[in-house]
């Protein structure tokens, strides 16, 4: 072997190896993306779940004497308007979206009975779902691993 050869092999041997440790830091670079896409997803989630305990605390205040419910309802709606754009359709997080799509369709039911009287069966349908829309955020907040 001439020291041209050995140069040429020298050069493809550093160029196996340059080529080894892109894979590596490419692999490891997605790795990375991935983790903080779930961490953002896991943040956004614990997030609705606190807008939604703010309007569980509108919710509790409408059938009390001096309430003004018209007021407590468009802060309802507003803060389930914002969490259901959050929300996605499928996966992780739908089910808090089915469980507000029927607490909206409670709180309609209820907002519809005012002039007449208080409808309590929609209300407490309405805290149901929304707790139970808090809890399922919650949970998939605190989920160990990957939220897609």
């Amino acid at each position: 072997m001439t020291g041209s050869d050995w140069i040429t092999s020298g050069s493809m041997v550093v160029t196996i190896v340059a080529t080894i440790i892109t894979i590596i830091l490419t692999l490891t670079a997605r790795r990375a993306s991935a983790d903080a896409k779930a961490a953002a997803t896991k943040v956004r989630f614990a997030a609705n779940a606190d807008r939604l305990r703010s309007a569980q605390e509108h919710i509790r205040s409408l059938p009390l004497r001096g309430a003004k419910p018209d007021q407590l309802i468009a802060n309802i709606r507003q803060e389930f308007d914002i969490t259901l754009g959050a929300l996605p359709k499928e996966g992780p997080g739908s089910e808090a979206r089915n469980l507000l799509a029927v607490a909206q369709t409670s709180l309609n039911k209820y907002e519809s009975a005012l002039p007449t009287g208080l409808d309590r069966e929609a209300w407490q349908i309405l805290q149901i779902q929304v707790q139970d829309a808090i809890s399922d955020l919650t949970a998939v907040a605190t989920l160990p691993g990957e939220t897609k």
